[in-house]
Formats: structure tokens, C-alpha cells, sequence
């Protein structure tokens, strides 16, 4: 403890932090080598699970899985905005849902509003209100839109200009959930005539020399949501020259206003009737196409108290200790 500290007493004398990798985590977790793990993938939910002298906690989550479109770069098809709904449209997102929290035995709760959390006051569904509809799976529709867009069918694979329909996910090596969602959005894509192939490069380059620097056609992660989303996520979209706009698509025309109403007016029903026709307007562009809210699940050593899955919440290391016996 720090001698000078002005607060609460904690409740604990000290905290170890132990040095593990990603790999040997849940085992270590498992052989209560570590008193707590966050899981994100079956295996490690398994292994954490046959503990005996722990529990498993699980909330909704604050944190939102996507694939992002990078629609910039000459004979881009991600370019015709046609192609990104038909893309949208092809992926099955419950599957891709059940791929990954399927395994977590927690419910897959879709995400359809790029402002707002579900569950969060103001959210509704950014697609049916921008868009021709909720946004379904629907291969025939998604054919039908590759078709419009002048794809034609060549066997397996469309062509247009006598060129092919290719495209790649950049996925980072070593994150199963990351690789799990790239899988099914190939095979998805894959059935209706895209050739997608997956392009696996090194996790600490993944951000830094890849989706930082916009050197990808397709990439799948998460964003954070906050208990201040109309001050937080207008940068994903706008403007377009924003550090975290990784689509370079440029909406600056249409949410320039919008983006300053929903950070700065103070009539609440009009703030949010201004972050919602944001997010619509985004949902229309298909560029972001969002998945499930990611849930929150740890293992925690039986008897620990105030630390653990939580929402908006932060850690208050003062109440964090074990249960009296």
C-alpha cells in the first residue's frame, strides 16, 4: 500500500501482477497458478471452467465486432457502394456470432447501431431506419445486388471487365476469435461468388503496419463502446480524414452537421435524433458492417469480491478483496 494515499483503505495489503502469455494463460488460470482470467474464446472457457475453486462471470459487453471495408485504391470493387451491401448482405452474422460466443454459452446479441450500445437509451436499428430494411442474410439478395453491379457468375467466381472478384481479410496470427469471424465471413462471401482468401501477418504488426496505415481490403476487430457514445464514436466516420476513419470513405457532406449536433446540443431528444440519423446515414454507406456486442466473461478464484465482468464499470481496487470465510 502507499503510505500516502488520501482514500479509502484497501482492502488488500498487496497485488501481484504475473507475466503470462496469451497462450499458457488459461492453463495457468486452470493449475490456480492466477487468480483471474478474461475469456474471449471456448477453449479458454473450458480450461478456466474445470476449476473447481472458481466461478465464471458473464455480462453483456460494451465492445462491438465488425468487418471494415477499405473502399479507397484504384479497381476497387469495395469502391461501388452496390458491392458493400452485397456483401453485408451475404455474410451470415449470427453464424459469425456463433462461431466465436457460441463456444462462451452466451446469447449472440447483434449489433445495429454505430452510436449506441444495445440496451443503451437511444438505440435502435440504424439499418431499418436508413436502409431498405434490417440488415439480413440474405445470399439470393446479395447475388441479385453482384448482378446490378455488373459481377457476373463464372463458374465459382464473378468477373467483371475480365477481371475477378477477389478480395482478402487480413487477419492477426494467434487470435482464434479474430480468425474465427475471417473464416466465416470467406466462406460466407465465397458462396455467392467472391474469392476471398485470408492473409494472416503478425499480430504486433497487425494495427501499426496494416490497418493504421490502410493496407487491407477487409479487416475484423472491435470497437469500444463508452458511457459517452455520441462524444466517442462520430471519429470512427468523421471526418473523413479522422486517425480512426479506417474505410477512407469520405461522408464529411452529409455528417458534418450532424456530428456537431450530437456533441453539442443540449435539448436530449434532439441530440438524439441527430446520433441517430448519423448512424443511419453510416449504415447506409455498408462500410462498417457490425456483428455481435462482445460479452464480457472472467474466472475468478472462488471468495474474491468486487473485481470481475462488469459493464461500464472500472475497477475500485480499494473494494477489491476475498470474502471472509
Amino acid at each position: 500500500r502507499n503510505e500516502n494515499w488520501w482514500g479509502q483503505a484497501p482492502k488488500l495489503e498487496t497485488i501481484i501482477f504475473s507475466v503470462v502469455s496469451q497462450a499458457q494463460m488459461p492453463s495457468a488460470f486452470a493449475n490456480a497458478e492466477i487468480d483471474s482470467i478474461r475469456i474471449a474464446d471456448g477453449d479458454t472457457y473450458s480450461q478456466a471452467s474445470s476449476r473447481s475453486d472458481s466461478v465464471i462471470q458473464k455480462t453483456n459487453g460494451v465492445t462491438w465486432t465488425h468487418v471494415t471495408l477499405n473502399v479507397t485504391g484504384d479497381d476497387n470493387p469495395l469502391a461501388d457502394v452496390t458491392v458493400r451491401e452485397a456483401v453485408a448482405r451475404a455474410i451470415n452474422r449470427d453464424a459469425v456470432g456463433q462461431a466465436v460466443v457460441g463456444p462462451l454459452e452466451a446469447p449472440v446479441v447483434p449489433v445495429d447501431n454505430f452510436v449506441f450500445m444495445p440496451g443503451q437509451d437511444g438505440y435502435e436499428d440504424s439499418f431499418a431506419a436508413g436502409t431498405d430494411g434490417p440488415l439480413e442474410y440474405d445470399a439470393d439478395a446479395a447475388g441479385a445486388l453482384l448482378d446490378e453491379a455488373g459481377w457476373e457468375l463464372n463458374g465459382d467466381v464473378r468477373e467483371k471487365d475480365g477481371a475477378q472478384l477477389t478480395l482478402s481479410v487480413t487477419v492477426p496470427a494467434d487470435t482464434k476469435s479474430n480468425s474465427d469471424r475471417a473464416r466465416q465471413i470467406q466462406t460466407d462471401l465465397n458462396a455467392v461468388g467472391f474469392a476471398v482468401e485470408l492473409e494472416t501477418v503478425p499480430s504486433d504488426a497487425y494495427f501499426d503496419d496494416y490497418v493504421d496505415t490502410g493496407d487491407f481490403e477487409m479487416v475484423t476487430f472491435s470497437w469500444q463502446g463508452t458511457l459517452f457514445p455520441q462524444q466517442s464514436s462520430a471519429n470512427l466516420f468523421y471526418p473523413a480524414t479522422s486517425g480512426q476513419n479506417y474505410t477512407g470513405l469520405d461522408l464529411d457532406s452529409e455528417l458534418e452537421e450532424l456530428a456537431g449536433s450530437m456533441q453539442t446540443e443540449l435539448d436530449p431528444e434532439a441530440r438524439m435524433a441527430a446520433s441517430n440519423k448519423f448512424s443511419s446515414i453510416v449504415a447506409a454507406s455498408f462500410s462498417v458492417i457490425p456483428f455481435y456486442a462482445t460479452p464480457e466473461i472472467y474466472g475468478v478464484s472462488e471468495g474474491i469480491v468486487n473485481y470481475g465482468a462488469s459493464l461500464f464499470e472500472t475497477i475500485d481496487w480499494t473494494t477489491v478483496g476475498f470474502k471472509a470465510a
